[in-house]
C-alpha cells in the first residue's frame, strides 16, 4: 500500500476518534437534568471536556498505533520517541512525588496544579506507551517504552488511590 492510503486510514482513525468522543459527550448531556447543569455550568463543561479527551484518547489509540506500524522502519524515530516517552514518564514521576510530599505547602500551589493537570494524563499515556512498547522494532527501544508503561501505570494507580479511592475510606 502506498502512502496515501495509509495516511487516509489513519485520518479516518482520527475523525472516528472525534466523532466517537462528540456523541459520548452528546449523549452524557442528554442525560443531564437542566438544574445542577444551570448552578454548576463550569464544572459540567470541564467535566465535559475530561470525557471528550478520555474517549477521544482511548480510540485514538488505534489509528495511532496504525501510524506507528507504517512507522517501524524507521529506527531513529523510534530511539527518538523511546527517550522522549522516558523523559515524559519521568514527569510524571515527579508530579505524583510532588503531590505525596508537598501538596500541603501553599508556596507549592502552581507545581501542585500542574502536577495535578500531568497525573490525570497518565491513564491515556500508559496504553499508549504500552501500544508503542508492543509495536517496537529493537529490543532497546522496546524495554524503554514498557519501563515508561511502567512508570504510567504506577501514576495512573496512585493517582486513582490519592483522588478517588482513598478520600472515601474513613
Amino acid at each position: 500500500m502506498s502512502r496515501y492510503p495509509k495516511l487516509g486510514i489513519i485520518v479516518a482513525g482520527y475523525v472516528t476518534a472525534f466523532v466517537v468522543a462528540y456523541l459520548a459527550v452528546h449523549v452524557r448531556q442528554l442525560q443531564t437534568r437542566a438544574d445542577p447543569l444551570a448552578a454548576s455550568s463550569g464544572m459540567y463543561a470541564f467535566g465535559d471536556l475530561s470525557l471528550f479527551l478520555a474517549v477521544f484518547g482511548f480510540v485514538a489509540l488505534a489509528p495511532t498505533g496504525l501510524g506507528l506500524y507504517y512507522l517501524r522502519p524507521v529506527r531513529r524515530l523510534w530511539a527518538v520517541w523511546s527517550i522522549g516517552c522516558m523523559a515524559l514518564a519521568g514527569t510524571g514521576l515527579v508530579a505524583a512525588l510532588v503531590i505525596m510530599f508537598v501538596s500541603h505547602d501553599p508556596r507549592w500551589g502552581v507545581a501542585v496544579s500542574f502536577a495535578v493537570l500531568r497525573m490525570f494524563g497518565a491513564p491515556l499515556l500508559a496504553p499508549l506507551f504500552m501500544l508503542t512498547a508492543l509495536i517496537a522494532p529493537t529490543r532497546r527501544t522496546r524495554l524503554a517504552l514498557l519501563s515508561a508503561t511502567a512508570v504510567e501505570a504506577a501514576v495512573s494507580i496512585y493517582t486513582a488511590l490519592h483522588w478517588f479511592v482513598l478520600p472515601h475510606v474513613h
